[in-house]
This record gives structure tokens, sequence and C-alpha cells, in this order.
């Protein structure tokens, strides 16, 4: 009788096992489903800015030529990457730099910490795509993490490039911070 009972401990035992084991195993699979399904999300977004006649090919060509255009087109980009933020919770930032002009459009999204906190987060961008030996290694049209000001932030970097005029890449990043 003791056997069985002992048997029978060890059977529930690994019965219970499995099944936490199985659950915490959905739970993941849900998670990362949901995770991908945002991250799609935001690639979808993303592609859209770069298809569209945003305010995002002005900054591709050298603000001298049009100076006017271009603060415009900054403006625009910038009103359309914080309108657009709210939409994506997991989302902090937008981002798109201008690599003939040097010039980051920043756009935080208007709620919570990312609001108030990202003046070391700009310098860090601006260092990372201007230092050449880093661009060389940062991942394209892919999401990759990284470490900025202490905190891992999941990044997305697009390029384009402006086939006919001959001008610079023109970055567009994303970044969602996970806690």
């Amino acid at each position: 009788m003791i056997i069985f009972l002992i048997y029978n401990n060890l059977y529930s035992i690994k019965v219970v096992r499995n099944q936490v084991a199985q659950s915490n195993s959905n739970l993941v699979n849900l998670y990362m489903n949901l995770s991908d399904a945002i991250l799609d999300d935001i690639d979808r977004y993303l592609y859209k800015v770069i298809s569209e006649d945003s305010g995002l090919q002005s900054l591709a060509r050298p603000d001298e030529t049009h100076p006017d255009l271009y603060n415009i087109g900054t403006y625009l980009l910038f009103r359309q990457f914080i309108e657009d933020s709210v939409y994506y919770k997991s989302l902090d930032y937008f981002f798109a730099y201008s690599a003939v002009n040097d010039d980051l459009v920043f756009a935080p999204k208007p709620t919570g910490h990312a609001y108030t906190w990202n003046q070391p987060i700009r310098e860090e961008i601006v260092h990372l795509l201007q230092n050449k030996d880093t661009q060389a290694s940062l991942l394209r049209d892919k999401w990759f993490v990284t470490k900025i000001a202490g905190t891992d932030y999941l990044i997305c970097l697009l390029r384009q490039v402006e086939a006919n005029s001959g001008h610079s890449e023109l970055s567009i990043i994303c970044f969602i911070i996970y806690n």
C-alpha cells in the first residue's frame, strides 16, 4: 500500500509538472506571437511612411537647396510621427535621420516617460548613426536590441536612398522600450 501511495504521488508530481510546463510554453508562445504582431504592424507603418510622399523625401536632399521645403518637410514628418505614435502602445520613439543634413527628427510619444527623458537618447542616436564603424555593424530592415543610456531598446533601422538625386541615405528609426 505504501509503495502504491509513493508511486501515485510521483505520478501526480510528474503530471502537474508537465501541465505547468505546457501552460508556460503556451504563455510564451502567446506573448511571442503578440510581440511579433506588434512589430509587424510597426514595420508596415514604417514602410508606408517611406513609400508615401511625406516630409521624408525633403529630408533626403540638402537643406541649402530649398530651406523652406526642408523645414516644412521636417515639421510635417515630426507631426506625423507624434500623431501616429499614440496608436502603438509599446512604442516610445520614432526617429528619422537625414545623413546629408546631419539632422535628426525626434518624435517621442507625447505621454509617459518617453516625452520627458530624451536628450541622452537623442545624443546617442546621432553618435550611433554618425560613427562609420558602428553603422557597418547595424542591422538593416530587422529588429535588434541595443543599450542606450543603460536601458535596452528594440530598434528597427530602415534606409531610403534617393535614386534619382544621388543624395545620401536617409535613415528611419523606430525605438521600442520594453521594461
